[in-house]
């Protein structure tokens, strides 16, 4: 009895697959349409198609690929920008990776307690995933003020459009990926403010470094990544 666990990145993605293995998952936006979400994975995985999907029983595992494991650098990459470098932890190719000794008992615990309050919310409802924006390294940038964790996060000005997409629901976060410097600026609780956003606080990631944000802050997304 297997279980893996692949997060792939171009922005925001997290699949749990139980008994499946999985290689890289991707996520994009059609910026015209400021809500359009498709998410595929590669290796032969199973990706949710609804809003609420319950775990079920795994299926029997299966003998390893016997086809070339593709190098680091081939991972997923956005407007050009390669989603962080080759021996990023984000970008480990798990395909072989060994199971840990108690992948059964975690198993077993998640269909246990699990029930309907663990699922992957991937669906074909467009407020199920955090849309985002890919803009030009020239982007004009525009004031930034934070209201809660203002101590937390980075200063602007950042290169965020005002006519960005903003998560539906009480998050409402916001994502931009900046051509050229492959810097993503992110915000949380956002909201138009004037010529620029007022939010909850917010985060730069440069994606050319493995650097990590200063222990113990928040990001947008509250994963503290």
């Amino acid at each position: 009895m297997n279980v893996r666990v692949a997060l792939g990145a171009a922005m925001a993605g997290v699949l749990l697959a139980v008994g499946t293995q999985v290689d890289t998952v991707t996520h994009a936006v059609d910026r015209s349409a400021h809500h359009a979400f498709a998410v595929s994975a590669v290796g032969g995985a199973a990706v949710a198609t609804s809003p609420a999907v319950r775990l079920t029983p795994p299926v029997p595992p299966t003998s390893p690929s016997t086809s070339p494991v593709p190098p680091p650098s081939s991972g997923p990459s956005l407007g050009g920008c390669a989603m962080y470098p080759a021996d990023n932890a984000w970008n480990s190719n798990i395909r072989n990776a060994p199971l840990l000794a108690n992948s059964t008992q975690m198993i077993n615990y998640i269909q246990a307690h699990g029930s309907d309050n663990l699922h992957p919310d991937f669906g074909e409802n467009p407020s199920y995933g955090i849309p985002f924006v890919v803009v030009p390294q020239n982007q004009p940038l525009v004031p930034i003020s934070y209201d809660a964790y203002g101590d937390e996060s980075e200063p602007g000005p950042f290169p965020i459009p005002l006519d960005s997409p903003v998560e539906g629901g009480s998050d409402r976060h916001v994502l931009v990926l900046r051509q050229g410097t492959c810097t993503l600026f992110e915000l949380g609780v956002a909201r138009r403010n004037g010529s620029g956003w007022l939010a909850a606080g917010g985060a730069v990631f440069d994606l050319t470094s493995n650097a990590l944000r200063p222990l113990g802050w928040t990001s947008a997304d509250a994963a503290g990544l």
